[in-house]
Formats: structure tokens, C-alpha cells, sequence
């Protein structure tokens, strides 16, 4: 009987949890004040908090102690059977994600292999103090990255953007929290590839005493095409102006707002960066009009949120790129990913999306500003292009 209330407390208290981590989610994906929504966050911390209490008297039943506060009987068990039904609803969305037909047809070849980093000592590669304690706790992942070589399945793909590689990163998050050498690891390592295009969507640099990392690490990021950025939500918590600035001049190519041309693989290469709702406006899109009246062209969208895939549908198209959503940050056996900040909830957490002509690949970040990760590793994207 006890273990039975003990469960029903604890997938009640899952059900409750979920409902308030929904709505933190919902207030990171709409670009309001910074400050409102901290305030909004912490409200809804306290309540998740305060929520416990009539879930213990709901499973506990006749057997609450007569000693500890109590709330009216019907509030208790109305918050405790809603609690149970969210627990509920939670799984099947979960599913819903997982299964989701946009999730099929957008891979055609998917390889992960781990990545290992040389540093001078374990933790050498987080900051002292708090960083470097926490990347030793069992699990943490924040800089245990993997390599994942994906080829995309693209529909519509002119022929002669067949093999194209694009080196992806994202929410880089240069904050001090991981050292440089991390980054210049992963730079070296992107190097390699020989990627015709490097693509960053956001999240660059944290803090101002990190502008400097753009021009020391960067800077040495190589493509045989073109190097192209959108800036994101944490980038505004700098001088955006500098990170632009000594991106441009470092040789990437600004096109956040904009629709650039590039001339690629001896054809056209439209690419347009949304940076939207965070710095506005979006790019002039409306121009380009079918893509079918342009066959041998290639569009290419550059996201921070992947909550604009509808967007790119919408103008046609080919490839999307985005971040932003973490993976997750942490993600739990069953429920998967929870801390998603996108208007969708978890629907496009991480991983391939395929859906109307446009393939999107929405990476869980190259490394973090949080100095934890569990079942969720910063990744470095390879991707290629295929014909579907």
C-alpha cells in the first residue's frame, strides 16, 4: 500500500512538473524582456515548489498526517487527478515527437562516433570553481562531445549541389565557462572535414571578454565556399554589434535579415538568416517566389529557433539549419527532453525534420552555457547533401 501511494505521489509530481516546465518553455521562445522573463521563470518555480504540497495530501489519502497543513479535500484531489492525467498526456506527446511523420525520410545515411579532446588535466577543459565541479559530476556530458556525419535526403536537390558538405555549428555560447581550447579543438576537427560551407545559427559569444575567442578561434574555421552566421537569444546578453562585426571581418558572411547570393558548386546559392523574434526584421523573402520556376537554384535557411520551419516551408526551401532548443540540455529515460524553449514544446528538440520539399536538421549545440549535460552531448554536425 505504501509503495503504491509512493508511486502515485511520484508520477503525480512528474504530471505536475511537466505543466510548469511547459510554460518556462513557452516564455524563452517569444523574444520578451529578459528581465520579465526571469521574474516569470522564478513564479514559475515557486509554484512547481508550492505544488508538491496538496500532491503529498492527494496520494497520501486518510494516511496525511493530521499534524501538517492541509489544504480543502476537493483542491487536493482535483490538482492531484489533473496532475495524473498531465503525467499522462506527457507520455503521449513524447510519442507524438518521436514518431512524428516529419521525423521520417529526411536521413539518408546517419554516422556518431565519439570525439576525444586532449586536455593537460581532467576538468582542464571547464573553468575553475563551480564549472569544472560540475563537469565532474557521473554522466555530465558538457564536454564530452561526438561527431555525427549525417547525408540528407533533400527533395527537389539540383544535381549539382549532389555531395555538398556544410559543417554546422551552433550555440557555441563562449561565456568563460568551457575554456578556448575546447572551441579550438572543435574548430580544428571541423577543419578536417574540408566543409564547402560552414554554417553558425547562433548563440556565439555570451560576454564581452569573449569577443576576443572570435578572432583567436573562429577566425581559423575553414570552408572552400563561404562562411555564413545568424546570432541568437544569448547573443543579445553582449555587444551583438562586436560579435557581428568581428565575425564579418574575420571572413563569415552576415546574413541575419538578409537574402545573400552565393555562387556555388557553378550554380546559385540563395541564403537567407532568420533571427526572428530576437532581432528583427526577417529576411525579404517574398521575392523569390516558387522554386520550381528555378530549378538549378538552391535555398538554404539559416535558423537560431527552429520554430520558423514552417517559414522556410512556406518560401521553398531546400535545407534548414537551427539550434537553440539544446537537445534538451537533459534528457530523462521515458519522457526524453523536457527544458525546451520553442513555442512547440519538445516537437523539434534536436535531430532531421522533413516536411513539405524542406529538410531541416535543428543540431543540440555544439557546447553549452550550462555546465551540464546528461543524455544530451554537444554534437558536431557534418552534413551532405543528397538527391531524395
Amino acid at each position: 500500500m505504501l509503495l503504491a501511494r509512493v508511486l502515485l505521489f511520484l508520477v503525480a509530481a512528474a504530471g505536475h512538473t511537466v505543466f510548469w516546465v511547459a510554460i518556462v518553455n513557452r516564455t524563452h521562445a517569444y523574444g520578451w524582456n529578459r528581465k520579465l522573463v526571469d521574474v516569470l521563470m522564478l513564479a514559475c518555480m515557486l509554484l512547481c515548489g508550492f505544488g508538491v504540497w496538496p500532491l503529498a495530501q492527494f496520494a497520501a489519502g486518510a494516511h496525511y498526517p493530521s499534524t501538517w497543513p492541509r489544504l480543502p479535500e476537493l483542491l487536493a484531489n482535483t490538482w492531484g487527478y489533473a496532475s495524473l492525467a498531465l503525467a499522462v498526456l506527457a507520455l503521449l506527446h513524447s510519442a507524438y515527437c518521436y514518431y512524428h511523420p516529419e521525423r521520417r525520410g529526411g536521413i539518408a545515411k546517419r554516422v556518431v562516433s565519439p570525439i576525444k579532446l586532449v586536455s593537460s588535466e581532467p576538468g582542464a577543459l571547464l573553468a575553475p570553481g563551480l564549472p569544472r565541479w560540475l563537469g565532474g559530476l557521473p554522466g555530465n556530458q558538457v564536454v564530452s562531445p561526438i561527431r555525427v556525419e549525417l547525408d540528407l535526403r533533400v527533395p527537389d536537390l539540383p544535381a549539382r549541389f549532389e555531395g555538398l558538405k556544410i559543417a554546422h555549428l551552433t550555440d557555441l555560447h563562449m561565456s568563460g565557462r568551457i575554456t578556448r581550447d575546447y572551441y579550438d579543438q572543435m574548430v580544428d576537427l571541423a577543419n578536417a572535414w574540408l566543409p564547402d560551407l560552414v554554417a553558425i545559427t547562433g548563440d556565439i559569444v555570451e560576454c564581452d571578454a569573449c569577443h576576443d575567442w572570435v578572432d583567436t578561434t573562429l577566425a581559423r574555421l575553414e570552408a572552400r565556399s563561404a562562411k555564413l552566421f545568424v546570432l541568437g537569444n544569448h547573443d543579445v546578453r553582449c555587444d551583438s554589434g562586436e560579435t557581428r562585426w568581428r565575425l564579418v571581418e574575420a571572413g563569415f558572411i552576415d546574413v541575419g535579415g538578409h537574402v545573400v547570393e552565393l555562387s556555388l558548386a557553378g550554380g546559385m546559392c540563395i541564403v537567407a538568416g532568420n533571427e526572428a523574434p530576437w532581432f528583427l526584421p526577417e529576411p525579404n523573402v517574398s521575392l523569390l517566389g516558387p522554386r520550381t520556376a528555378k530549378p538549378d537554384e538552391l535555398r538554404l535557411a539559416l535558423l537560431h529557433t527552429p520554430d520558423h520551419f514552417a517559414w522556410t516551408q512556406r518560401h521553398g526551401f531546400h535545407v534548414a539549419l537551427a539550434g537553440h532548443n539544446h537537445g534538451g540540455q537533459v534528457r530523462f529515460p521515458i519522457l526524453g527532453a523536457l527544458l525546451t524553449p520553442s513555442i512547440y514544446g519538445t516537437r523539434y528538440t534536436q535531430g532531421v525534420f522533413s516536411h513539405g520539399g524542406t529538410v531541416m536538421h535543428v543540431s543540440p549545440g555544439t557546447s553549452s552555457y550550462s555546465p551540464i549535460r546528461w543524455g544530451c552531448p554537444p554534437e558536431l554536425n557534418l552534413i551532405t547533401l543528397r538527391r531524395a
